[in-house]
This record gives C-alpha cells, sequence and structure tokens, in this order.
C-alpha cells in the first residue's frame, strides 16, 4: 500500500499568508517613511519660500525707500543734468550709508539712455541687457522694478539688480530723469538663502529653476556639480526631471530622477511674483535608509520561516511523486520511506517553532511601540455617503494615548459619531480633512478644534490605504486657551496704543536695538509705513550730536536703568528734521534680565519750530527798536545842527564870492565852506537813515537808471576790478527818487571796492520776484507782493555774523580810522525803509557779500518822462520875498543871499510880526519863504493863514529836520516846495526861481 498523502495544499495557503501579510507590513512602512519624507519637505520648502519672498521684499522696499527720497531725487537731477559735483559727494554719501545697511554690491546711477552716472564700484562698467530692459519698464510707469538673476563680468558671476525710477515734479506731471540702480551679488545674497539645510543631509539641496525656450534653466549650483548657475539647461522633453516638471507647472510632491540619474524625492513650489520654481529634493536611498533596515530585520524573521513552508512544500511533492512511482515497491522500500518523512517532520517542526518564537518577539517588539507613544493613534476606515461626502468613520485600533488624551475607553469597532457626541454636527471640517486624505491619499497636518469633546488638536493625518487613514495627535488645549488670552490681551493693547494722538507713538525693541512693534500713529509723525521702519530704522537718525545722548539714554536702559525723558533728532520719509522726545523703560524677564525696551515718543518739532521763531522776532524787533531809536536821535539833533551849518556854510559863501582865489584869506574860507558841505553831507545821511530826508519819487525804470549811472560807478572802482551788468530782460519800473537811487549806488560800490583786496569782481543784475504769504512766514521783514530786486555782488573778502548784526548801525565800520564815516549803509537802509523796501544780506568770510535790494514795483506805463526844461537864469526880477526864521544868525544870512541874488527882502525872526510886515508893505509879495519850526506856530499853519489872506502867494519852506512837512515816510505832498537845510546860494536861487516861475 502507499503512504498516506501529506497535506502540502494548507501549508501551501498558510506560506502565501504569510508572505502577503510581510508585503502589506512593508509597503505600510514604505507609505509611512515616504510621507515623512514628504512632510519634511514640505515644511523646509515653506521655510526657502518665505526666506526668498521676503529677501526680495527687503530689496524692494530699498528701491521704494530710495524712490521716495524727495532730497535724494532732487540731487539726482542735479547730478543728471547739469554734472554737479556736490551732488555727486552727496549721493555717493547716502548710496554708501544705505549699501551698508543691507547686502549691496554696488550702486549706480543711470540715465534715462541707461549711461551709467555715478558708481560706488570701480571702474563702474556698464549694466547687462537684462537691467536695460528693466530700466525702460520702470521709466515708463515710474515703479521699481526687479531684475532677474543674470550673469555678467569677468569672471562671469550672477547678479540681481533692483531699480528705483528718479521721478521729478513738473507742476502736474512728473518726470522720469533716470534711476539708482542697486546691484546684489547672488552669491553673497541670495545663494545663502537656497543653500542652507536645517537638518543634517548628504544629499538633500534645493534649487531654483526658471524656463529658458524649450529648456529648464538652474539659477544655483548643485551640490554635486559645481558652476552651473545659470548655465545647467535640461530639455524639457526629460520628464523624470523634477526641475522640468516645476517649469511645465507641476505643483507639490514629485517622484522621479534629477541630472545624475538618480532616484529622488522632490516638492516643487512656484516663487509668487518670479519665473522661478523651487525643487526642494533628497535622494530616495537616503529618504528610505531606516526602511531598509526595518526590510533586513523583517526578512531575518520570515526568511527561515518561509524556507521551512516551502521545504515542506517540496518533500509533500517528492513524497506524493514516490508514492505514484514506487506503488510497487516492496514493503521495506515504503518503510524507509516513511522514517525519511518522519524524519524531515522532525526538522519542520523545530524550524517552525524557532519561526515562530522571533516572529513573536517582533510582534512584541511593535505592539510595545505602538502602546507606549506618547502621541494619541488611531487606525480608521472612512464611511462614504452613495454620492462620495465623508459620512462617519469607524475605528479599527488605537492605542493608550489615545484613551488617555480624549477620554473615550472601547472605541475600537465603533462608529465616531456613536462615541462621541453631535459629532457630524460640531466637527464637519474635521471629518472634512479626514475623508480628502481617504480619498485622496494626500496627507494632511495642522492645529484643529474637535468641538464634540470640547479640545484643540495638533494633527497629522495619512492614507495607508484606500478609505482609510491613521491620525497621530496631541492635545493642545491649554496652550491654545493661553495663546487665545495672550492674542485677546495685545489686541487690547494694539487698541491702546493704536489710538493715541497723531503726533505720539509707542514703539518697542529688543536688547540688540531691532525693532518689533511700533503703532500706527508713527506713519503720520515721521511719513514712514510701518514696514519701511521696521526694515530701514537705523537710516533715521541724524548725525546731530544730540543723538548721542540719545545712545547713550539707550545703552543705560538696557542695563536696566530708568533714564530721564530725551530728545533725538530724525529724518522725515520727505528730508525734513523732526525733534522727538522719547520717554523708554526697560521691560525685565523672571530672572531680571532685560528682554525688551518700551515706550512713548511725542514729536516735538511745531514746538520747536514756534519757540525758533519767537526767538527770531524778538531779536528782529529790538534790532528794529534800536535802529528805530537811533533815527529818533539822529533827526532830534539835525534841526539845530542844520541851522548852525547853514550860517556856516552861507556866511562863507557869501565871503568866498567877492574874494579872488589868490586872496590870503581865500584858502582858508574854502577849507571853512568844505568842512561845512562835508557836514552838511554827514547830516544829510542821518536824515535819510531815521527816513526824514524828504523825497520827491517817480517812477523810473531801474534798468535805465543803473545804466546811466554805470560810467560814473566804474570811475569809483579803477583797472583792477570788474564791474559787470546784468539787467533784466524787461523794463523793471519802480517809484523813486532819482537821487536817492544814485546814493544808493555809490554806497555800495565803494563798500564793495573797498572789500576787494587786489583784483576782483562787482556785479549788478536786476530782475522781478514775487512774495507771498509763504515767504513772509519764514522771512519776518519781507513784504508780500510784487518787488523789483537789485542785485550787487563782489568777490571781497566777505562778513562774518557779527559784522553783519551791526551792518546798519550808523558811524560803524570795519575800515581804518579816518577812511570812512560808517554812514553809507545806512543811508541804503534809511532810504529802503522810506520807500517801503527791505534788504538782504548773503554773506560769508572768504567768500564775497551779495545785496539784495527790493523796491516795490510800479505799474508800468507806456508814458516816458518828459524831458527836463533848458535851466533858466537864476537871478531875480524884481520880486518881494518875505523871510521868516527865528534864528537870527540864519535869518541875516538868508538876508544876505537874497540881497545879493537881487530880491527885495522883508525878514523878520517873530512869525507873528509877519502878517504885521506884509500889510505894511504897500507892494505884492510874491513869496513867503518859512521856516517850519517856529516858536509861536508853525510854518504850515503860517503859510495857510498867508495863503487865505493873499491868494497867489508861493510858499517856499526850510527846515533842518522835515519832519513837519512829510505825509508819510518822507514823501512830500504834491504842491509843497522844500528846501532842507543847510543851503548854498545857488541852491536857494534855483529853488526860488523854479517855485516863481511855475
Amino acid at each position: 500500500m502507499p503512504p498516506a498523502g501529506f497535506p502540502w495544499k494548507p501549508a501551501a495557503v498558510l506560506c502565501g499568508l504569510l508572505m502577503v501579510a510581510g508585503l502589506w507590513y512593508s509597503r505600510l512602512q514604505t507609505d509611512l517613511r515616504r510621507h515623512e519624507a514628504y512632510a519634511s519637505l514640505l515644511a523646509i520648502a515653506q521655510l526657502k519660500k518665505d526666506q526668498i519672498m521676503e529677501w526680495r521684499r527687503a530689496r524692494l522696499s530699498d528701491a521704494r525707500l530710495v524712490q521716495a527720497n524727495a532730497w535724494l531725487a532732487e540731487r539726482v537731477a542735479r547730478l543728471l543734468e547739469v554734472d554737479d559735483p556736490t551732488a555727486d559727494a552727496e549721493i555717493r554719501a547716502y548710496l554708501r550709508h544705505l549699501q551698508g545697511a543691507s547686502p549691496y554690491a554696488n550702486s549706480l546711477v543711470v540715465d534715462a539712455a541707461g549711461t551709467v552716472r555715478l558708481s560706488l564700484a570701480s571702474p563702474p562698467g556698464t549694466i547687462s541687457p537684462e537691467t536695460m530692459s528693466a530700466l525702460a519698464l520702470a521709466l515708463a510707469d515710474g515703479l521699481p522694478r526687479p531684475v532677474d538673476l543674470y550673469r555678467q563680468g569677468s569672471p562671469p558671476t550672477s547678479h540681481l539688480d533692483f531699480i528705483a525710477p528718479v521721478l521729478i515734479s513738473h507742476g502736474t506731471r512728473r518726470r522720469a530723469v533716470g534711476a539708482v540702480v542697486l546691484q546684489c551679488e547672488a552669491a553673497d545674497s541670495l545663494y545663502p538663502l537656497i543653500r542652507t539645510w536645517p537638518t543634517p543631509s548628504l544629499t538633500a539641496e534645493t534649487l531654483l529653476v526658471r524656463r529658458d525656450g524649450d529648456a529648464a534653466l538652474f539659477l544655483n549650483d548643485l551640490r554635486h556639480r559645481a558652476d552651473t548657475a545659470l548655465q545647467l539647461r535640461i530639455p524639457l522633453t526629460r520628464l523624470e526631471i523634477p526641475g522640468v516638471q516645476g517649469v511645465l507647472g507641476t505643483i507639490g510632491c514629485f517622484e522621479g530622477r534629477d541630472d545624475r540619474d538618480v532616484a529622488v524625492l522632490s516638492v516643487l513650489t512656484p516663487i509668487p511674483d518670479t519665473p522661478w520654481v523651487m525643487v526642494t529634493k533628497i535622494d530616495a536611498d537616503e529618504a528610505f535608509a531606516p526602511l531598509r533596515q526595518e526590510r533586513y530585520l523583517l526578512g531575518g524573521l520570515y526568511g527561515p520561516l518561509v524556507l521551512g513552508f516551502i521545504g515542506v512544500l517540496y518533500l509533500g511533492w517528492q513524497r506524493q511523486r514516490s508514492v505514484w512511482q514506487q506503488a510497487l515497491l516492496e514493503q521495506t522500500q515504503a518503510r524507509q520511506h516513511a522514517e525519511a518523512q518522519c524524519r524531515a517532520t522532525a526538522a519542520l517542526a523545530a524550524d517552525q517553532s524557532r519561526v515562530k518564537e522571533e516572529l513573536a518577539a517582533s510582534e512584541a517588539l511593535y505592539g510595545s511601540l505602538f502602546r507606549n507613544m506618547l502621541n494619541g493613534f488611531a487606525y480608521c476606515r472612512m464611511l462614504f455617503s452613495p454620492e462620495g461626502a465623508p459620512e462617519d468613520f469607524v475605528f479599527v485600533s488605537v492605542n493608550e494615548s489615545f484613551a488617555r488624551q480624549t477620554g473615550l475607553p472601547d472605541v475600537v469597532g465603533k462608529k465616531a459619531s456613536e462615541v462621541m457626541s453631535n459629532f457630524r454636527k460640531k466637527d464637519p471640517a474635521l471629518l472634512e480633512i479626514v475623508g480628502e486624505v481617504a480619498k485622496t491619499g494626500r496627507p494632511w497636518a495642522g492645529e484643529v478644534p474637535l468641538q464634540s469633546l470640547d479640545m484643540w488638536l495638533h494633527l497629522s493625518v495619512y492614507c495607508p490605504r484606500p478609505d482609510h487613514f491613521v491620525a497621530i495627535f496631541d492635545v493642545i488645549t491649554e496652550r491654545q486657551q493661553a495663546e487665545m488670552a495672550l492674542t485677546a490681551s495685545e489686541e487690547t493693547f494694539r487698541q491702546l496704543v493704536e489710538g493715541l494722538r497723531s503726533e505720539y507713538f509707542f514703539f518697542r525693541h529688543g536688547p540688540d536695538g531691532v525693532l518689533t512693534y511700533l503703532s500706527p500713529s508713527f506713519t503720520s509723525v515721521l511719513g514712514y509705513s510701518l514696514e519701511e521702519a521696521m526694515v530701514h530704522y537705523s537710516t533715521f537718525f541724524t548725525p546731530n550730536p544730540v543723538n548721542q545722548a540719545a545712545e547713550r539714554f539707550n545703552r543705560l536702559s538696557l542695563q536696566g536703568i530708568q533714564q530721564p525723558a530725551y530728545e533725538i533728532e530724525v529724518f522725515h520719509k520727505n528730508g525734513d528734521i523732526r525733534r522727538i522726545e522719547v520717554s523708554e523703560s526697560p521691560v525685565f524677564d523672571g530672572q531680571g534680565r532685560v528682554v525688551a525696551v518700551e515706550g512713548f515718543a511725542r514729536d516735538m518739532t511745531a514746538r520747536h519750530r514756534l519757540e525758533a521763531e519767537k526767538e527770531k522776532l524778538q531779536a528782529h524787533l529790538q534790532q528794529a527798536a534800536k535802529l528805530e531809536a537811533i533815527g529818533r536821535l539822529a533827526g532830534g539833533i539835525a534841526h539845530d545842527f542844520n541851522n548852525m551849518l547853514g550860517v556856516i556854510l552861507g556866511y562863507a559863501e557869501l565871503l568866498l564870492a567877492p574874494l579872488d582865489t589868490k586872496h590870503p584869506h581865500y584858502q582858508g574860507l574854502q577849507a571853512i565852506f568844505q568842512a561845512a558841505r562835508r557836514s552838511a553831507d554827514l547830516t544829510r545821511q542821518l536824515l535819510g537813515f531815521a527816513r526824514k530826508q524828504p523825497i520827491s519819487p517817480r517812477r523810473l525804470d531801474l534798468n535805465e537808471v543803473v545804466a546811466e549811472a554805470l560810467p560814473r560807478l566804474r570811475r569809483l572802482l579803477g583797472d583792477q576790478i570788474e564791474c559787470a551788468w546784468v539787467p533784466w530782460s524787461d523794463p523793471c519800473f519802480v517809484c523813486l527818487d532819482p537821487t536817492q537811487i544814485e546814493h544808493v549806488l555809490v554806497s555800495l560800490i565803494t563798500n564793495a571796492r573797498d572789500a576787494i583786496a587786489g583784483p576782483g569782481k562787482i556785479a549788478l543784475a536786476t530782475r522781478p520776484v514775487r512774495f507771498d504769504q509763504a515767504t513772509r512766514e519764514n522771512h519776518e521783514e519781507f513784504a508780500s507782493g510784487d518787488f523789483v530786486q537789485l542785485s550787487v555782488s563782489d568777490t571781497g573778502r566777505g562778513m562774518d555774523q557779527a559784522t553783519q548784526d551791526r551792518l546798519f548801525e550808523p558811524f560803524f565800520t570795519t575800515k581804518g580810522l579816518g577812511r570812512a564815516t560808517g554812514m553809507g549803509l545806512a543811508m541804503v537802509y534809511g532810504i529802503m525803509r522810506q520807500n517801503r523796501g527791505f534788504i538782504k544780506v548773503v554773506s560769508d568770510p572768504g567768500a564775497g557779500s551779495t545785496f539784495h535790494l527790493y523796491f516795490p514795483a510800479a505799474i508800468a506805463s507806456a508814458d516816458r518822462p518828459a524831458a527836463a526844461a533848458p535851466a533858466a537864469p537864476l537871478e531875480s526880477r524884481g520880486e518881494t520875498i518875505l523871510v521868516v526864521e527865528d534864528e537870527p544868525g540864519l535869518l541875516a544870512m538868508i538876508r544876505g543871499m537874497l540881497d545879493q541874488l537881487g530880491y527885495q527882502v522883508l525878514a523878520t525872526d517873530q512869525p507873528g510880526q509877519a502878517m504885521t510886515i506884509a500889510t505894511a508893505h504897500r507892494g505884492p509879495i510874491q513869496l513867503l519863504l518859512t521856516d517850519v519850526v517856529l516858536p509861536e506856530l508853525n510854518g504850515r499853519a503860517l503859510a495857510a493863514t498867508f495863503t487865505a489872506r493873499f491868494p497867489g502867494l508861493k510858499v517856499l519852506f526850510m527846515s533842518g529836520s522835515s519832519e513837519e512837512v512829510i505825509a508819510q515816510a518822507g514823501v512830500l505832498p504834491s504842491g509843497v516846495a522844500f528846501l532842507q537845510k543847510p543851503f548854498t546860494i545857488h541852491q536857494l536861487a534855483q529853488a526860488l526861481r523854479t517855485l516863481l516861475d511855475r
């Protein structure tokens, strides 16, 4: 009989089941490792993306800051349009400061044609074609633009440029005159952000690619290949390359092969606002290295078991075949075969026992890991509606931490809606998340509320097999509540500081001095946006020494010492300087260390400006009061002094008339006469300063007056001094007394000549100007309206501020003793005030001086002044003149002059007797010559009495101080004839004849 058959079919089925279980576990571990690798790559890709975007935003912010700087724009325009060397130096200083605070290799200023006009590097070179194209777009739309990566230089290196167009306002239009180009070396600034990797790795790296025609262009060097930046191109037909997939539009996880034909796991991330795609990758061998070790372990466990079953099958098969083939063998052969079968069975039993022990140990290890996980673990099967929407899920397996963290025991085999009340109603978002993972296989990680259990979870979900998911979680309810409380506290703080008045703002910075918070009112104080301030705060402070005190106080605050309020000076965005009062306090942690400094700042600029204007106005009023007092003193002494000079001058002239030049007394009398005339001129200058010199203004073209006086003025200068005359192209009409213009020109030219040592130049120029109310706010002495400016400039030694403060005081002079009286500029000051004008002096030691005289403009007219009539004879025609003068000596002198001129004279020193004398005189009286200041009644009242009694009587006033007959600021009323004391016989004769011949 053949032996009974061996049960090889059940054994084969059992062996197959063991192999399937091993393969399933291996696949589960492979998916888990792949998920972990992709999760790490996704986190690193997001980090690198944020770093690159922040770096580009910072550079564009620099470009916007440069474009918004009106001070810089004005100097760039001067550099590009007039090649101003001062502007060149100031722009270089600004760009060096900006380059020191930011990672720029070079800064350029280019014109609209792209020509480099200024470069901090040497030699400057030219800009790239890529930069030229971006420059044209930036100048067209007036917006800052980045320039994509390009290679340039020797040896070639990678660069990025950021263009800030410079705009100049013309009325309502803005014109682009050029641009500032900020150049970055990619190897120094951008590539380090890409190259660094947060964890140790032999193969992981980050790459930037962009599409270049039919190829993907790599923008930075590869880890395993040098000099590939902007050089390595891979055709778009190689779809296994992650970089090719990225430029073709693939986003997210991708498993392929890199340029070395090595299998890699990668994450493809586009960089917003750029043509760049970032490839974050790692070799598959490195990612799955831990998995291979687990596979070796499983192979050691399952290998002997599988081999044992294979041996059993093989022996069974051999036995069956032997039974059929050896059916006719003898009993001995059958027994031997049975013994061999027994030996094989014993060996198989021993192998099975060993495999079972190893499998039990492996399962115990896995079970221990599963039970002792600190995270909650749940393996669940998803339940979908017929339409495919997630409805519920069943707990297939959970660990002990699951029950400990959720408080839900015995959930295996139950639905989520059975163990959590109103789960589907309260947590639709969570149900949607796990349903999407189970359906699509895409993992998800984040923080999510579990409303049905009133807790927050930090959850990671992945799909090990279709319609299933694994959830690994931590309960973070306490942390979330603390974050919510902190958010509420910060919101209260935010409402407080954001409600500050516009001149206040709140700030906070760390021990390293970096700002961490600014209240929105900062923008109204200094004009910068909060983003600009947080990046560029170090450029706010001026180099004023007051800021050194601010730094000292800041250091003391960082040491924990409370400091009083102090002031600093900072730049406004528009270039103005603002004065800020700062009150700050240190913030301590639990160990007493300073962790931050916070405080309030107040804009004190308006207050300081008001105080400065007040001080300036007080100084101006004090100077005006001083000059007014001097003027009153000058006018007060002029009357009596002129009377005395009149006697001296008149008698000297009367005595000189009959003498021959060889007479022994002629020279002495002539010296007396000249000294009296010089004294009279000095008195006249005092009256001019006091605005009591009578004038007869008329409408004149200032250009014609200066041109007519120019030959006489040049004779005062000599051969070594050049006199240039630059008149305005159109007539410049003013209303002035011509003699006063002559005095002004002579005084200014003489003063300029004396200020020049050796060869030099004096320039005269005229032009119309208009001052508005804003001008008056900055210059209190200015008046609003239309004026004609007369400028006199010299190349002399100039003046310091102390000299300028006393420049217009009478008798003040910087010249040597006997060289000047110091009345020239005082008279100019009086003339300008008398004619409602004003003076501005610009001077510095060693830089010459410029006097700007502003005369009120007169209305233009087509009328020309009438030509002067031929001079008439000055002798008398037999007229009778009544003279009233209270000074006996002066009266006798005037009577002698009139007798010499041939007039009939009636004279008295008593005003009350004048009418009696006139009535007693039998003939007509043609003219009344009277002093203005009389003891009983003034000359004007006397003249009114006589003209009422004697119609047609003409009146000639005379006085040493003319204020009694002056209507306003020294201007004679229409029809009033006046003769200033002291006067000569010729002046008297001319005044009489002019009045009598009317």
